[in-house]
């Protein structure tokens, strides 16, 4: 575990989001599924709107000074699913997923001193994050089940 500022922190996790949103965007367009496209797109929303969360929540007075206990590998680059394959892209997802339920929920913990409405917002993402995993992985179960 790695000791950093909340602020840093959730500017990594911001950098980590743009990552997470771009590739989304780019799997909507190259992906044949239609399935797999609504839901590269529906996941590429919702990230948009968890920039501009975590952009905010940067800038809260004190988020400087406030230290966030962190993997290391939250702090790391996403490796980039290649090409257009369905399964890659959803396990792509799935992991990036379940590592943002784990990053936004150890924030929130670290948000508390700070805001309690905004640990609260960092929870309540962090209970999305879970729920584009499971979407994800139900596509993934549903591919593997196929012809």
């Amino acid at each position: 575990m790695m000791n950093v500022p909340l602020s840093s922190a959730l500017e990594t996790a911001s950098k980590r989001n743009a990552v997470a949103a771009a590739t989304y965007k780019a799997g909507a367009k190259s992906i044949l599924s239609r399935s797999i496209s609504s839901l590269a797109l529906s996941l590429a929303d919702q990230r948009r709107e968890l920039g501009k969360v975590l952009l905010e929540l940067a800038s809260v007075g004190g988020a400087e000074t406030v230290l966030a206990e962190l993997e290391p590998k939250f702090l790391e680059g996403q490796a980039i699913p290649a090409g257009s394959d369905p399964c890659a892209f959803l396990e792509f997802a799935l992991r990036v997923e379940t590592e943002d339920y784990e990053l936004l929920a150890a924030l929130a913990g670290a948000f508390l001193p700070l805001s309690t409405d905004g640990a609260e917002r960092l929870a309540a993402l962090s209970e999305q994050a879970r729920k584009r995993a499971a979407w994800a992985q139900d596509h993934l179960e549903l591919i593997k089940l196929g012809p």
